[in-house]
């Protein structure tokens, strides 16, 4: 079988799924260890997004490479989840009419999630990357990073996003291995309660940063 083949199969594409949710978990994880240096202090902070964008080039290799990540991630399971749907049709309508309803499993809940999480980030790069919402033109790192997370609705916005990124990858961490074929008895728990921890400490870390900027805007804190 030719590689295309190979990756146009359902298991080739899940295969796909599961190595670019890796990278992507890799990428939030780091992501998260950076975007901490804003509770160790503005210096901190400003020396590491300095250091970032020293070399321009690389940076937008990196960033290049993350969209390709990520619009393959969502396009092939966005494909898979019609797959699914439409393998389970004829399944869930004889369930439906025994049981009155339709199961609700967290396989069902992974499209919707991954939609609030798109536009999640499709605000956060518009507000960074492209300084659409607020006027930050000229401020260092650390100021512009506090003056947008102080504003509720970016706030409100990112606290919900990055609590279904917590919940996505609830699900989705164990799948990557599933999809893998890395699942059996011996260590398939340890991976699930991973999965779960992580998922947690990369929700709450994440949510911990628009939650303090909101207690900056109430002057709770300085």
């Amino acid at each position: 079988m030719s590689p295309i083949k190979a990756l146009s199969s359902k298991i080739g594409q899940k295969i796909l799924v599961a190595i670019t949710a890796l990278g992507l978990v890799f990428f939030s994880i780091i992501h998260l260890a950076g975007n901490l240096l804003l509770y160790v202090g503005k210096d901190a902070y400003n020396t590491y997004a300095h250091t970032l964008h020293s070399n321009p080039r690389l940076l937008l290799v990196v960033e290049i490479g993350l969209l390709i990540t990520f619009a393959l991630h969502i396009i092939i399971a966005i494909n898979l989840s019609r797959q699914n749907r439409q393998a389970r049709k004829n399944k869930y309508a004889v369930q439906a009419s025994k049981q009155g309803r339709t199961p609700i499993t967290p396989s069902l809940w992974m499209p919707f999630s991954g939609i609030i999480i798109l536009g999640f980030l499709l605000l956060h790069v518009s507000e960074f990357t492209f300084k659409l919402r607020h006027p930050t033109e000229g401020m260092e790192p650390f100021a512009r990073t506090w003056f947008i997370l102080k504003d509720p609705i970016s706030a409100i916005v990112y606290m919900i996003g990055s609590l279904f990124v917590g919940f996505h990858l609830w699900h989705g961490f164990q799948s990557i291995f599933q999809s893998l074929g890395l699942r059996h008895r011996s260590f398939t728990p340890i991976i699930e309660k991973i999965g779960m921890a992580l998922a947690v400490f990369l929700a709450l870390g994440f949510v911990s940063f628009p939650f303090w900027g909101l207690l900056k805007n109430l002057g709770v804190l300085n």
